[in-house]
């Protein structure tokens, strides 16, 4: 009858241990329920420190200062001998030896039962249950029902770490996430404040330039303001660029405003500035007269634009950029290309990655904003591999009517 009681009140404790999760709830449980079943004054929980070695204090019933306490096994030899033989050890006070008297002293009880909480082959920890002057030495089955009780802590406790460790690792996750979109959003926001002051010292400086190309001058300063204003063309271009980076990779990506556009009236802004930009470049395109589709006009000169930087950085300085449309159905295909260049194959395979570099130091945030604007009209840009004699190009293609 007292071993289906004892397993009665084992079941009992499993479930009272079970409806908590968090460790501080499940520790108070484990203590004050292993006291009450075992009949005794005090006890504590120690858990094994790594290399197991030492024991620290995690719980106890009556604060006596054993809580984050440290405790060498060499000074606990009834508590190693209850670990090597894997059962509870029954100690009084006249037994004890190194460090346990002064423990038994300081919680003001004469006897103590030490079990340890086993996990499989290992010892994760010490129950201990205390006892004041009167108590009857325990029998065999006794101790081995004060292993039993903590065998269900030592399971509990491990569940409650386990759901404290996973909570810890949301919440870090959580935490890292935060701090990842703010990093993100501030990101976006200084792309988007870089490039919106650039653009009113770009500004300044082109007006400058105007101003000095209608005053006249020599060839020698012609070319010069030339230059000036080709740099200003890039570095607009980039800063134009850099925003819209921002926007695709860290913000809401690109928004179009499809009108019916024609093709020619796209190329000649595109064709004005990339004069500008490249002046040494003679620049031939073959635009078929009243070709149009649902495009976004100054998106899509953008990507043009960006398409036609990336080739003629790869290409000589006086070496001509030559362009041809077609319509093949719905779709139309504009290639550029130009004789005397060449797209190493490494950066061919890798031309839409924004941060891979080319050959000039640039990166190919402009190729990629262009892919970006493209796609977004259900078009891309592509590159093919070509012979020796044959120009280096890169091929737009874009639907007529976007989806």
């Amino acid at each position: 009858m007292r071993e289906i009681e004892r397993r009665r009140l084992l079941a009992s404790m499993s479930a009272e241990l079970n409806a908590g999760v968090e460790l501080e709830s499940v520790l108070r449980t484990s203590v004050e329920r292993s006291v009450t079943l075992l009949g005794g004054h005090d006890g504590a929980l120690f858990l094994m420190e790594p290399g197991g070695v030492a024991i620290r204090g995690l719980f106890e019933h009556w604060p006596r200062q054993r809580t984050g306490a440290v405790i060498s096994l060499e000074r606990l030899p009834h508590t190693r001998q209850a670990i090597a033989r894997r059962r509870a050890i029954w100690f009084t006070q006249a037994d004890a030896d190194g460090d346990e008297g002064a423990w038994l002293e300081r919680v003001g009880v004469t006897a103590e039962i030490a079990a340890p909480m086993l996990s499989g082959p290992g010892c994760t920890g010490l129950l201990y249950v205390n006892f004041t002057a009167g108590q009857a030495v325990p029998s065999d089955d006794d101790l081995e029902f004060a292993r039993d009780v903590a065998a269900h802590c030592a399971l509990a406790i491990s569940r409650a770490q386990a759901f404290e460790a996973e909570k810890r690792a949301r919440l870090s996750a959580e935490q890292a996430a935060r701090e990842a979109r703010q990093a993100v959003e501030l990101l976006r926001q200084l792309l988007g404040v870089v490039g919106h002051d650039l653009r009113t010292p770009l500004a300044a400086a082109m007006m400058t330039v105007d101003l000095l190309r209608d005053r006249g001058g020599d060839e020698e300063t012609g070319a010069a303001l030339a230059r000036v204003a080709a740099a200003h063309a890039r570095m607009a271009a980039l800063t134009r660029d850099l925003v819209d980076f921002g926007n695709i990779r860290f913000g809401a990506g690109l928004s179009l405003d499809r009108r019916r556009t024609s093709l020619d009236a796209v190329w000649s802004e595109v064709e004005a500035e990339l004069r500008v930009a490249f002046p040494r470049h003679r620049i031939a395109a073959e635009i078929p007269p009243g070709l149009s589709g649902e495009w976004d006009r100054s998106r899509l000169v953008q990507a043009m634009a960006g398409v036609a930087y990336e080739l003629l950085s790869h290409s000589p300085r006086n070496a001509p950029l030559e362009v041809q449309a077609t319509a093949d159905g719905e779709i139309v295909r504009v290639v550029f290309s130009v004789r005397g260049g060449e797209i190493p194959d490494a950066i061919r395979q890798r031309l839409l990655d924004p941060f891979y570099p080319r050959p000039s130091g640039r990166t190919g945030i402009g190729v990629y904003v262009a892919s970006q604007v493209l796609a977004a009209h259900g078009g891309g840009v592509e590159t093919r591999a070509s012979a020796e004699s044959e120009p280096a190009r890169l091929v737009v293609r874009l639907p007529i009517v976007c989806d």
